[in-house]
């Protein structure tokens, strides 16, 4: 386990080896050990690995001899202690109970995990307290989970017993979408809006859970064969932990900036970062329908991007994926160009983090701005 050599002392593994590590946290500082395998993980909101002084979330935990996670795994909010999430570890993977919690406390979501993969019931809830959805997973992992209840944010029930109606919001932020449910399966016609506005998206029908086609309402109706692109997901934030990720230093990170008050602002993204990221999904469903493109590219994906002063897009070097790099670009130089960060003001390099999955049945795509540490020191001096 790439983390458990960090934590350990031990040489990094081949893979790590691959990784640029220039401008990262040291690891020795985002860890403090106890009596016996007790051992406090410092986080990011991104579950990087960070130095308590700038970090946000506080893991407790036990490691084994590899340091792999083991046994109880309890995440803390450092502003005030308050409990994020507590889950089980067994063998290296999620085992039993798998608790989410809501900022001001309440449970999100309460189920179960089996060697690493959701089993059985599990239950979502509002911030209020209300019940929001029942979903199960059976053994047939080749099939979706079953959606049993859903209810809406006013507490009326919209699906019982597997039959009725589902509505969510997608993981971009930027559609809502849903539609039938049949014997606990999207059934007919799913459909998708626009937050905000309420313009069409998208449409896509569905027998007995599975995809027959889509149509892009925002592209003359344009029909897609697949993925599949308006489908429940079941976010669990805290995977990113089980990744070798490293923070930058507490001194290189935003909150420096807001010490010596300076105003930092990331890149902008031109019709808003939700629309870019809308479009950019609906190109990256494009190419994905051709084979050759998508080739090499199955998994998740990130490249670092950098955005100049004039809102032009250079590869980092530095970037996990730099092999895919190509016509990853390709695409984000068809998008509208940025507009610079800005410290103070003034114009400065930024940065984007680009994540793209690949799969056989669905894609997605996320664009994350920011500005890069090193500009605040330009503008400071």
């Amino acid at each position: 386990m790439l983390l458990g050599a960090l934590l350990m002392g031990s040489a990094l593994t081949t893979t790590a080896q691959q990784r640029n590590l220039s401008g990262k946290a040291n690891p020795k500082d985002c860890y403090r050990t106890f009596a016996g395998d007790s051992v406090e993980l410092y986080y990011s909101n991104y579950y990087q690995l960070t130095p308590p002084a700038c970090a946000t979330i506080r893991r407790n935990t036990r490691l084994d001899a590899t340091g792999t996670f083991r046994g109880l795994v309890c995440d803390y909010r450092l502003s005030d202690g308050r409990l994020l999430n507590r889950q089980f570890y067994r063998n290296g993977k999620r085992n039993g109970l798998y608790e989410l919690h809501h900022p001001n406390g309440t449970v999100l979501t309460r189920g179960q995990f089996q060697d690493g993969l959701p089993t059985g019931v599990w239950q979502f809830w509002y911030a209020n307290g209300r019940p929001r959805q029942t979903l199960m997973w059976g053994e047939d992992l080749s099939k979706p989970f079953r959606i049993l209840a859903y209810w809406d944010s006013t507490g009326t029930q919209l699906c019982k017993n597997g039959n009725g109606t589902w509505r969510g919001v997608h993981s971009n932020r930027y559609i809502r979408f849903g539609g039938p449910v049949a014997d606990g399966l999207a059934q007919g016609t799913w459909t998708s809006e626009v937050i905000g506005t309420g313009a069409p998206f998208s449409e896509e029908r569905y027998e007995w859970g599975r995809f027959i086609e889509g149509f892009d309402l925002a592209n003359k109706r344009r029909r897609y064969p697949g993925p599949a692109g308006l489908q429940p997901t079941v976010d669990l934030p805290t995977s990113a932990a089980e990744a070798f990720e490293l923070n930058q230093p507490c001194e290189e990170l935003l909150a420096e900036a807001g010490r010596r008050n300076l105003r930092a602002v990331a890149p902008q993204a031109v019709g808003g970062l939700a629309n870019y990221n809308s479009r950019l999904l609906l190109l990256l469903r494009k190419h994905a329908e051709e084979a050759n493109w998508v080739t090499g590219m199955n998994g998740r994906i990130t490249l670092l991007v950098n955005v100049g002063k004039s809102g032009q897009l250079t590869l980092d070097e530095s970037s996990r994926d730099v092999q895919y790099a190509r016509p990853i670009m390709d695409m984000l130089n068809r998008m509208p160009q940025w507009q610079p960060a800005t410290v103070d003001g003034q114009p400065v390099p930024g940065q984007l983090e680009v994540e793209m999955e690949v799969g056989s049945t669905t894609v997605s795509s996320r664009v994350r701005p920011m500005v890069k540490p090193q500009a605040q020191q330009t503008v400071k001096n």
